[in-house]
């Protein structure tokens, strides 16, 4: 998941003042990003189906996610690192922006899991063994190596990919001149163009360990589209109104093409439309105290969004069987399990991953 590094205000590395502006625009996209990955899994799921359309394109905000990545991390941290902010010291800046609500994120998915199997009837398949197993390296945020997916109990693979993704830019940046970022982007754009070409759609799906290679190509293309568009003078770029950005991303992610035009249409939305969006949304500057509060709340509440959704949906739905009320189908239902989790989101960016990460960059990254 992108999540952003921008503040409102100079930070001093060293002997170096950095500074970087505030992409609130660019907060927005990854609001949408977010609430179209919760539209994708509601439509998906069969417990969670409110919608009779399946928003079957929305995991696709992964790769704006790694493009929004891409420009945010560099226009933060390239100073920095250039002041002399050591690799280890990024790294754990990045943890520490991720773990909070991941750790909220973890916890809950375990407590879930072991009271379905405890008092449930384990429809969710799990053992005691398995859930120990899983849940000690999922709080470690360490993917799992014997089950197919990398992490089982958490939509957390995205995280995992953007990590080594953020190691790999920040040890390699001084290397990184334009020619060789642009042959690594090209490189990683014909191998995501040929995996979905050989996989079809469902090669999108990067979860699991038989599709590393995908995740792969995917993550290197987008981040690395990411840094170009950082690095480019933009000048000529058009500016447009930011809700026009958040409604053409809308769009592409929202598309529904048929079964067999899906492969092509992600490769064109992941190698084109989206990284379209990131580039007129870098330069699409709100106006107004409104536009830019509300676009500060999609980019604050994004984060909570993706990693906790997964878990509240199936808590609505437990809580809605129990109530003998039908979610499948209804609409209405639907909105007020996605309406729970973005408040919740909201709630906790005040209360606990603000103050959280506050506290533990005093303690473990000062300097960051």
């Amino acid at each position: 998941m992108g999540t952003g590094a921008s503040t409102h205000a100079p930070l001093r590395d060293g002997a170096k003042l950095v500074s970087h502006r505030r992409f609130y625009t660019l907060d927005g996209l990854r609001g949408v990003g977010a609430l179209m990955v919760m539209l994708f899994h509601v439509g998906l799921s069969a417990p969670m189906r409110y919608f009779g359309y399946h928003f079957y394109e929305g995991f696709l905000a992964v790769d704006l996610f790694y493009v929004l990545s891409g420009v945010v991390i560099a226009d933060a941290y390239s100073g920095r690192l250039e002041a002399g902010l050591s690799l280890s010291g990024f790294l754990k800046i990045r943890i520490i922006r991720f773990y909070p609500l991941y750790a909220v994120g973890a916890v809950l998915a375990i407590a879930l899991r072991f009271f379905d199997m405890r008092y449930g009837g384990n429809t969710l398949g799990w053992t005691p063994g398995a859930l120990f197993g899983c849940g000690v390296l999922t709080v470690l945020m360490l993917p799992t190596p014997f089950t197919p997916l990398l992490y089982p109990l958490l939509p957390a693979w995205t995280l995992a990919y953007e990590l080594l993704v953020n190691l790999l830019w920040a040890r390699l940046k001084a290397f990184l001149r334009p020619v060789i970022l642009g042959t690594v982007v090209v490189l990683a754009g014909v191998g995501f163009a040929y995996l979905v070409n050989a996989g079809g759609s469902n090669g999108g799906m990067s979860w699991g360990w038989i599709q590393a290679g995908f995740g792969t190509c995917r993550v290197l293309y987008s981040f690395g589209l990411g840094l170009v568009i950082q690095r480019m003078d933009k000048v000529k770029v058009p500016k447009l109104n930011p809700w026009i950005v958040l409604l053409l991303a809308f769009l592409v992610l929202s598309a529904e093409p048929s079964l067999a035009w899906r492969p092509v249409y992600e490769m064109v939305a992941v190698l084109v439309l989206l990284p379209c969006c990131v580039l007129l949304g870098a330069v699409s500057e709100s106006s107004g105290d409104r536009q830019t509060g509300f676009l500060a709340f999609l980019g604050a509440t994004s984060y909570g969004i993706y990693i906790l959704h997964v878990q509240i949906l199936l808590l609505s739905y437990w809580a809605f069987a129990a109530l003998h009320l039908s979610p499948s189908g209804s609409p209405m239902l639907g909105l007020a399990a996605m309406a729970a989790v973005v408040a919740l989101a909201g709630w906790l960016d005040q209360v606990w991953d603000g103050p959280v990460r506050r506290r533990l960059s005093r303690i473990f990254a000062p300097a960051g």
